[in-house]
């Protein structure tokens, strides 16, 4: 939504601008951010073309995420298979997909356990 007063600036560019939303991740509580009858390496390949990678480096870096965040055995399984922990973990991968310069992760781990929430605050913290 544009805004209706003020100005946000993202490195300089205006929020609503293409060159500021690359350099954005962007996650809410319970996102559905992902494609369930997808399997979790389409859905990044997917989200990686739309910010401007190319088909092999799409999959290059969902490789890459998958496997950080502990998905990659399960990379080709369709996402209506995950667990909530798996989903959070998979939602935190397609905000990565672009390499960020700036995230916006509003409860990234509810719904799921604690130890599942320290593995991926740990992530978190590491990127």
């Amino acid at each position: 939504m544009p805004p209706d007063g003020g100005r946000v600036l993202v490195y300089g560019y205006d929020a609503m601008s293409v060159r500021a939303k690359r350099r954005v991740g962007f996650m809410t509580p319970m996102d559905r951010g992902v494609y369930w009858r997808l399997t979790a390496m389409d859905n990044l390949v997917f989200f990686g073309t739309l910010y401007g990678l190319s088909l092999g480096e799409a999959r290059e870096r969902a490789k890459e995420l998958l496997e950080e965040l502990g998905l990659g055995g399960r990379a080709n399984d369709w996402v209506a298979t995950y667990s909530t922990g798996m989903m959070r973990r998979l939602e935190i991968a397609r905000v990565l997909m672009h390499d960020p310069d700036v995230l916006l992760l509003d409860e990234p781990t509810s719904g799921i356990d604690i130890d599942a929430k320290h593995s991926i605050l740990n992530f978190i913290r590491g990127s």
